[in-house]
Formats: C-alpha cells, sequence, structure tokens
C-alpha cells in the first residue's frame, strides 16, 4: 500500500493539470490512500478507488495519467488484504504506515 501511495503521490506532482481526470483523480487518489493509511479509510474508499484507476485510465489525455491508475488497480487486486486490514483492524500488516497520526 505504501508503494502505491507514493507512486500516486508521484503523479499527483507530476500532473500538467490540463486533463481533469489526472489533475482531480490523482489528488482524490492520493487523499482516499492517505486516509487509509492512517487508519481513517472506510471499505467504500475502495470501491472509490478502483473507479478512478478506470477513470484516470480511461479519461486522461496523455500517458502520465493513463498510467496513474495502474499501481491502485495493481495494489487492489494484489495487496486488497493487506488494505482492508488497515481499514477493518486499523493496523498496517507491514509496519509503515503512519497509523492514527
Amino acid at each position: 500500500m505504501d508503494l502505491a501511495r507514493v507512486l500516486i503521490n508521484f503523479f499527483r506532482v507530476e500532473s500538467c493539470g490540463k486533463c481533469t481526470p489526472c489533475r482531480i483523480g490523482t489528488k482524490r487518489a492520493h487523499d482516499l490512500l492517505e486516509g487509509i493509511s492512517r487508519g481513517k479509510g472506510t471499505l467504500e474508499d475502495l470501491d472509490s478507488l478502483q473507479a478512478l484507476s478506470q477513470e484516470l485510465l480511461e479519461l486522461s489525455n496523455c500517458g502520465l495519467g493513463q498510467t496513474a491508475g495502474t499501481p491502485i488497480k495493481d495494489m487492489l487486486a494484489y495487496f486488497r488484504a493487506e488494505v482492508e486490514a488497515h481499514i477493518r483492524l486499523g493496523i498496517c500488516p507491514v509496519g509503515v504506515c503512519p497509523m492514527h497520526d
């Protein structure tokens, strides 16, 4: 989860801001991942992240925006249990997230 959060932050910072899906989508995804990493996420956030990743892929004008959804999609596909532990149990299984700051 931490890697996805770092990558989304990179895409957010590097976005040129010309297209709305990339400008707003990467910020929203980053905010959701930050909340989850701090133990303040909900299961609905996972649905929002899934939708955002698909919208970034389909609606962004350039490769940066289109690629930005990949870390989210992969995180949910391969590490969903870890992300859900942040939400359901309030713990970071690998101990890198700033839980409850």
